[in-house]
């Protein structure tokens, strides 16, 4: 399941806000993740989720995302209303059905996200996709106010994490 959200023993749910969302099959280059705003959709892009009113895939697979709990929408980086979903912190999110086309061990994949955030100290989930207790998958999280990313080789959790935000 593709969470856009996570809890565990030692982490937090995320509180704040997040636009556009887009998970590809491939690895961009340097060039397009700094154009990423201005690219029109691409045949490898496996979901894309751009917040306007609604969490519906719009990438042309149809794996939409339900809303659920204190997640509601909110004027995105550029002020359109309605246009970014802002997370409480404590029992919100968006899930999207499971496929293996989203699944990364093995493979090269991008994951990009807009996000806005303040002074989160506890290790809280942005986007992930993974089965619990179980070594798989990857989780973009907020640690201690830097950026973590962690991904699974199938048996174990390796991670990288960002020195400033």
């Amino acid at each position: 399941m593709l969470l856009l959200y996570w809890t565990k023993p030692r982490r937090s749910k995320f509180q704040g806000d997040l636009d556009d969302i887009r998970i590809y099959n491939r690895i961009l280059s340097p060039n397009e993740i700094l154009q990423l705003a201005d690219i029109p959709m691409q045949p490898e892009l496996q979901a894309y989720y751009p917040m306007n009113g609604n969490a519906d895939d719009m990438s042309g697979n149809n794996r939409n995302g339900t809303p659920y709990g204190g997640t509601v929408l909110t004027t995105d980086k550029y002020g359109n209303n309605n246009a970014a979903y802002s997370f409480d912190g404590t029992a919100s999110g968006i899930t999207v059905a499971n496929t293996a086309l989203l699944d990364s061990i093995g493979s090269v994949f991008t994951l990009s996200s807009s996000v806005k955030y303040s002074n989160i100290i506890a290790n809280s989930m942005v986007v992930g996709k993974h089965d619990c207790g179980t070594p798989n998958g990857y989780i973009l999280s907020i640690e201690n106010n830097n950026v973590s990313f962690w991904l699974s080789n199938g048996s174990s959790w390796n991670s990288l994490h960002t020195i400033e935000t």
